[in-house]
């Protein structure tokens, strides 16, 4: 199958994905954010000689990222839901996801009193729904 782009809601060209593609789209999502993070700490880290203010700024930035992860599943495994429903139905697409990650995210800020995890859901959501995404479309063109 030809990677046709990434439409706004209609996918009907992609089928339903399997548990084993969720799992590794929401592994894949939940690693990748720390990865990200410990690279803006050492960048921090190592800027911080030369301009105190904004090292220090990128390092705190990045520990944040870092630690992400530790709450991040509470936004992946019901996106995990909702995409799976929704790409089932074939309106999988990017708006789709990108709506869900953020209610999903503005529901967890405000349960948790944490405004900040809003842009690291949409960011998280949308590198999940991605990844979900790239492996339906590698299962299908093996088919």
């Amino acid at each position: 199958m030809s990677d046709t782009g990434w439409r706004p809601v209609r996918t009907r060209y992609l089928t339903a994905p399997r548990l084993g593609q969720h799992v590794v789209s929401v592994l894949l999502a939940m690693v990748a954010m720390p990865v990200f993070g410990g690279m803006l700490w050492l960048v921090g880290a190592a800027t911080k000689a030369s301009l105190p203010s904004v090292g220090a700024a990128i390092e705190s930035v990045g520990v944040i990222v870092l630690y992400s992860f530790a709450i991040s599943w509470l936004g992946h495994l019901p996106l995990a839901v909702v995409l799976h429903r929704m790409l089932r139905g074939g309106q999988g697409g990017w708006l789709v996801a990108l709506v869900a990650s953020a209610l999903i995210g503005a529901f967890w800020a405000q349960v948790l009193h944490l405004p900040i995890i809003l842009p690291f859901a949409i960011v998280g959501g949308m590198l999940q729904a991605w990844l979900l995404r790239r492996a339906v479309l590698a299962r299908a063109s093996l088919a």
